[in-house]
């Protein structure tokens, strides 16, 4: 890009994307020159922490990350073992949903409240929260306090990452908060793949970002928040996670009880989307969710790959080392080592891919690639038998790891996407999206495994006096008595219903995958595969805002002006 006085050109005019991308060269013309009217390190040339303390700075807050995502993962190849500890084989499913539906639940208004009370001393709450979440799981004395444990420091551990996001905004310059920003994304997915492994051994802002109101009392800033809007997003998330799990598992899908649920859910939903359109008891500023977004084409699409990705990435973690306990009656740490190879080629291809996206611009091709390995690699695993090779397993699970890697990458594309002064909104926006894509995978493989494992073993060992307890044991992939005892051939028989039970939760990945290709063919038709990521990240986003009352012209190429969209002067 070419800068000459107050005028601002490309020199490369046919990689402008379209106009609901919200990517443009401005020209400027008011006396007016582009400059921040927001005080503070992240909006000037250098930043004003450098040196050691930087270094000390960035581990503490990537060090935060880190916990976070290793607590989403963490239990993955504990559950067994939590669960025979209390005897509460029908919770199981809750261990890894509880952190999932407090994370998710919370996203949208610690978003807001870090919009409007001071970032440092939010996060550090959070960290508070987290800590005493985990505290509570480590002493809990029974399955029902763990799992308010979990949901506590699920809580906590969204904050953290929210503040993960705000506090390098605040601190880095424009320039640089891409780069830091997709450093939090690699951290956070690293850290959720080695979540099973280190349990297994345990057997807002932008280029507008903003301090705290400072000039409003504690009151007032409490009363900026929408809290119906709070009180129904915590009500949605809640009821569906209640309906997914306990339907077809403890209660028959017809159940009355599961029927009000379902009726819970509809009409929390349905008052969200009322209260968040016509701002009740809030203002269009304060309210909880992001609307506008909702109209921009790419913008939806990108909130599908994330939810899709999160949802394969969290089954796999899950699912593939239950797979390696049950069959080959591998160890918790055995079997989290066992993803080694799913977890290797997710780093490097995730390190690749935030390395050569900016260089070469066009980042959908990169979406499709990641596609097409979830969908191929899903579909392997489907077919995994009893007798399949451990050397084919590997390679179908780095297919799948391949496949999720794009997912973080949402967090740098996302940016480019909106306006300046959204991109805060842009990233609690994907991470929501991420947050729901978890919740439901998690929520509903643990549904389908729960009830169609059960129903399985259940016919199988009819004539064996096994109770429920026993089977329910027995699907917990703890060391059963009940697999133990029964004959070999009943024992192989009981296997295989199983891992073909674990087969048909990949049904749900290969949807997603489906619909992953789907959604990344469709945005190809719009021009998406044009825009210059590295130049709009670094230059668009770089240009900060004008003072109040300058007027900017945005000017467009000439393939979009014939779709009907010519230069137009905004307010900025």
């Amino acid at each position: 890009m070419i800068i000459t006085g107050a005028t601002l050109e490309t020199a490369d005019p046919e990689h402008l994307p379209s106009q609901e991308d919200g990517l443009y060269s401005a020209k400027h013309n008011s006396s007016n020159e582009l400059s921040s009217i927001v005080e503070g390190p992240g909006n000037g040339d250098k930043r004003s922490v450098r040196g050691v303390r930087w270094a000390v700075t960035c581990v503490a807050i990537f060090s935060a990350n880190v916990l976070y995502g290793l607590d989403n993962t963490i239990v993955a190849d504990m559950q067994g073992a939590i669960a025979e500890t209390y005897g509460e084989y029908s919770q199981i499913g809750w261990l890894g949903i509880g952190f999932t539906l407090g994370s998710v639940a919370f996203i949208l208004p610690l978003g807001k409240a870090y919009a409007i009370f001071d970032v440092k001393w939010l996060f550090i709450g959070c960290l508070v929260m987290f800590a005493a979440g985990s505290a509570l799981c480590g002493g809990a004395p029974n399955m029902n306090a763990i799992i308010v444990g979990r949901v506590w420091a699920g809580a906590g551990g969204a904050g953290m990452y929210l503040g993960n996001l705000n506090l390098l905004t605040i601190l880095t310059t424009p320039k640089e908060q891409p780069v830091y920003v997709g450093l939090i994304g690699l951290i956070y997915g690293t850290g959720c793949i080695l979540g099973p492994i280190v349990g297994g051994a345990f057997s807002d802002s932008g280029a507008t970002w903003r301090w705290g109101s400072r000039h409003l009392s504690f009151s007032d800033k409490l009363l900026r928040l929408d809290w119906v809007g709070i009180a129904l997003s915590i009500g949605i998330h809640l009821s569906l996670a209640l309906c997914l799990t306990f339907g077809g598992v403890q209660w028959s899908w017809g159940d009355g009880r599961n029927i009000a649920l379902y009726v819970v859910f509809g009409a929390t939903l349905g008052s969200f989307i009322i209260t968040q359109y016509f701002c009740v008891l809030t203002t269009k500023q304060n309210r909880l969710f992001p609307g506008e977004f909702l109209l921009s084409r790419s913008m939806v699409l990108l909130y599908i790959l994330v939810a899709c990705g999160g949802a394969a990435l969290f089954v796999a973690l899950y699912y593939i080392p239950l797979y390696f306990q049950f069959v080959h009656g591998d160890s918790g740490i055995m079997s989290a080592v066992r993803l080694l190879p799913f977890v290797c080629l997710y780093v490097i291809t995730i390190l690749l891919c935030g390395y050569l996206m900016p260089k070469t611009g066009y980042y959908m091709v990169w979406y499709l690639v990641s596609g097409a390995s979830m969908l191929i690699g899903a579909s392997l695993m489907y077919t995994v038998d009893y007798d399949t090779a451990p050397s084919k397993i590997y390679g179908y699970s780095i297919l799948l790891g391949v496949g999720t890697t794009t997912t973080q990458a949402a967090y740098a594309v996302a940016p480019t996407l909106v306006a300046a002064d959204r991109v805060t909104e842009a990233i609690q926006f994907i991470n929501v999206s991420q947050g729901q894509g978890l919740l439901l995978g998690l929520t509903i493989a643990s549904a389908i495994f729960q009830s169609l494992a059960f129903n399985g073993l259940n016919d199988l060992l009819a004539g064996t006096g096994a109770s429920k307890i026993d089977i329910q044991g027995a699907i917990a992939g703890s060391k059963s008595e009940l697999l133990e005892r029964i004959s070999p051939e009943l024992r192989v028989k009981a296997l295989g219903v199983i891992v073909k039970t674990i087969d048909n939760v990949y049904i749900m990945v290969i949807a997603a995958g489906a619909l992953y290709v789907s959604v990344v063919n469709s945005s190809r038709t719009k021009g998406a595969w044009g825009v210059r990521t590295k130049e709009n990240l670094l230059h668009i986003v770089s240009l900060g805002v004008t003072r109040n009352g300058a007027t900017a012209t945005v000017a467009v190429s000439e393939e979009v002006r014939k779709r009907g969209i010519g230069n137009e002067s905004v307010k900025v």
